[in-house]
């Protein structure tokens, strides 16, 4: 479950030349004590916490982390990065696919998006 956590905040991070996962896991793992990352998360968790959650995530019926970040900036009107959409999406237990693309899927329907709102 550790390494699908950090596979999932690494996925998170934009391309550092030259640093390898376990030190750009160590970047992160630093954010998380960062008052501007705990407000993004903060931002996130609440979206995602009123949202209904799925069994499984899937490509046909949700999103990726990187559209839910999207949502969240739309509706708190000011920056929220990937990372803390991915963060707040294991602080729930939120389920996720990994399909080795650069964003996780999130056991999140899209489809109720307008309901919460």
């Amino acid at each position: 479950m550790f390494a699908q956590k950090v596979t999932l905040l690494q996925a998170a991070n934009t391309h550092n030349a030259g640093l390898s996962y376990q030190e750009q896991y160590l970047i992160q793992r630093d954010w998380l004590f960062e008052p501007w990352f705990l407000l993004q998360f903060c931002d996130n968790y609440a979206l995602l916490k009123c949202l209904k959650y799925n069994k499984n995530a899937s490509k046909q019926a949700s999103y990726t982390s990187y559209k839910w970040k999207h949502v969240t900036e739309d509706i708190v009107g000011r920056y929220v990065m990937n990372g803390a959409a991915i963060a707040a999406a294991i602080a729930l237990d939120i389920p996720t696919l990994n399909t080795g693309e650069l964003n996780p899927y999130l056991g999140v329907s899209a489809f109720i998006r307008k309901n919460c709102f």
